[in-house]
């Protein structure tokens, strides 16, 4: 029955009707045994429109969510059996014109085919966006580099280690977040680009010891089921974390390319539309790595540097303007011991003497 349906669905594509014939479905005596019915195409559009509008939105779900319409896609390669169905053809047109669509005349076989190509050229799996290890003041680290080789069967990667330093351990929690770029593949991406979160770790720290004292080691390699294992471990609290990543991005290595020499294509270098932006998500939080990669005394906060500065006058080193903001904004205020901007303060009225009135609009 399976089978002379989607014969059936098959030869509508190019037919009005097509007739299923199924002998001793019918397992009574009390009327022909056979299955033998005519379908019509109008009846099989029926059947799947449903079904078709949830794929269409699902498109249109996609394409919003890294902040692209239709009209932005130049190009729109349709594959698989179902393509060659007239209502799908339609529907696709509609949604992004004649011109951007190119349904393959091979769309029941290419990606078999494509499968079968890879498997005969043992084509290596690339990693397809760096990994990235948001650090302090907003910077980011590579940690894993798009391109790299992803190990095969009965192999893992080499394993990748960071010694990394605490620049803030007061609330004795060293955090530990893990990127990706969201929308750009490959290597090419700026600062600028918007991320992806992939994991997020946390180890205690000695909230007792001075700045970029307690080094962080942190281990990342990914097994042959391309899972990336991640570890964390504080040395002095001894403190452990670990999690795995499932969802990353690959790409395949084609032409001959070495995983080194593997560069994205000028089509994988998406520009940002005219007139939207990518990170209008109301509501959405931002958690500061206090992790550092060596010792920068810039990247301490400002009123926390200065504190431990009065206390070991010998370590005195200027502070950048965004330091001297935090230790105005951050420091308590010496006459009530409220916040610099709290509305109950009332010293800058001179009743206890302290003139220290500050308000930033950061």
């Amino acid at each position: 029955m399976l089978a002379r349906a989607e014969r059936a669905k098959i030869d509508l594509s190019s037919l009005s009707q097509a007739q299923i014939y199924v002998p001793d479905y019918f397992r009574t005596s009390e009327a022909d045994p056979d299955l033998d019915y005519r379908l019509s195409r109008e009846v099989l559009e029926e059947i799947v429109s449903g079904k078709l509008a949830e794929g269409l939105e699902m498109i249109g779900t996609l394409l919003g969510s890294v902040g692209f319409e239709a009209a932005d896609i130049s190009l729109c390669l349709a594959t698989g059996g179902m393509v060659n169905m007239p209502l799908v053809k339609t529907r696709l047109l509609e949604m992004f014109g004649p011109q951007r669509l190119c349904v393959s005349k091979e769309g029941q076989l290419i990606i078999s085919k494509g499968a079968a190509w890879i498997a005969h050229d043992r084509a290596n799996l690339l990693l397809a966006k760096n990994i990235e290890l948001a650090l302090a003041r907003d910077t980011r680290h590579v940690a894993i580099k798009a391109g790299s080789e992803m190990p095969r069967e009965g192999s893992i990667q080499q394993a990748e280690r960071l010694n990394l330093y605490c620049t803030d351990p007061r609330d004795g929690v060293a955090k530990i977040q893990l990127e990706v770029p969201s929308r750009r593949h490959g290597r090419h991406v700026h600062a600028s680009d918007p991320r992806t979160n992939l994991a997020s770790l946390s180890v205690k720290v000695d909230d007792k010891s001075s700045r970029l004292f307690e080094r962080v080691e942190l281990d990342m390699r990914i097994d042959e089921n391309l899972i990336l294992q991640v570890e964390a471990c504080s040395t002095v609290f001894n403190d452990r974390d670990a999690t795995e990543v499932h969802n990353l991005e690959f790409g395949l290595s084609l032409g001959g390319l070495a995983g080194n020499d593997w560069q994205p294509g000028e089509g994988a270098t998406l520009k940002k539309p005219e007139g939207r932006s990518f990170s209008d998500r109301k509501g959405a939080v931002l958690l500061r790595s206090n992790l550092a990669l060596r010792e920068d005394k810039s990247l301490v906060p400002g009123e926390y540097l200065y504190e431990v500065q009065q206390m070991t006058s010998y370590t005195l080193v200027a502070l950048t303007h965004l330091q001297v903001r935090e230790k105005l904004y951050y420091t308590p205020c010496s006459g009530c011991g409220r916040r610099s901007n709290d509305l109950l303060c009332q010293c800058a009225s001179g009743a206890t003497g302290n003139v220290r009135r500050v308000v930033f609009d950061f």
